[in-house]
């Protein structure tokens, strides 16, 4: 069993009151539940906000969990590890059309990452794709990040290559390109500023 209780005041005119407090019980070595409640006086639609949480592990790569906060969101996650150290992550928020609670216009979040590490006698690098959906009350935003990372005798680079796709006939992409050098005496050189590279033909 564990349970953390908190309270405060809010550095406002009116110097609101917040608190917390949030239960956890493990039901086995895999499963945890847990729930509580959250006070803040500034939310007009609702200044007690109980909530509700849980997480779940399936065998020995797969972890679930999520919360719901009443009339406020629903946020879950997944985590899923497969051979070879290849890794998938998927995050899930929705909230309440017209809740106070959080100052956000966002209505629902997607989002997917896909990661895996490279490792050698001499070198050690990472690969990594991130797909975001962002939904709002009249648009809908998609991006991706496509990381490439690497190091090697003493020389390590990022490669960040973005694509914002706001209209989907003129998408937006660019790349990031940054150089790291370890030298003598523990002494560290990056260049300054990063190469950027416009991929020509794709963005207006």
């Amino acid at each position: 069993m564990e349970y953390t209780i908190s309270a405060g005041i809010i550095e406002d005119a009116k110097h609101n009151l917040l608190s917390r407090a949030n239960f956890n019980y493990g039901l086995s070595r895999r499963i945890t539940i847990g729930g509580g409640v959250e006070y803040n006086s500034t939310v007009i639609t609702g200044m007690t906000m109980p909530f509700l949480n849980f997480s779940l592990r399936l065998g020995a790569g797969l972890l679930i969990s999520g919360e719901y906060t009443y009339d406020v969101r629903f946020k879950g996650f997944l985590s899923y590890r497969l051979p070879h150290d290849l890794q998938f992550e998927f995050n899930y928020l929705r909230y309440k059309q017209d809740q106070r609670a959080i100052s956000s216009n966002l209505l629902e979040e997607r989002k997917a990452v896909l990661s895996m590490p490279f490792h050698g006698p001499h070198f050690a690098s990472l690969v990594r794709l991130t797909v975001d959906q962002m939904i709002l009350p009249r648009s809908r935003n998609f991006t991706t990040e496509l990381l490439l990372s690497g190091s090697v005798y003493g020389v390590s680079a990022n490669l960040t290559t973005y694509g914002m796709f706001f209209d989907p006939a003129h998408p937006y992409i660019y790349s990031t390109l940054s150089l790291g050098f370890r030298l003598p005496a523990r002494i560290s050189l990056t260049p300054r500023p990063n190469m950027i590279l416009i991929m020509p033909g794709l963005s207006q």
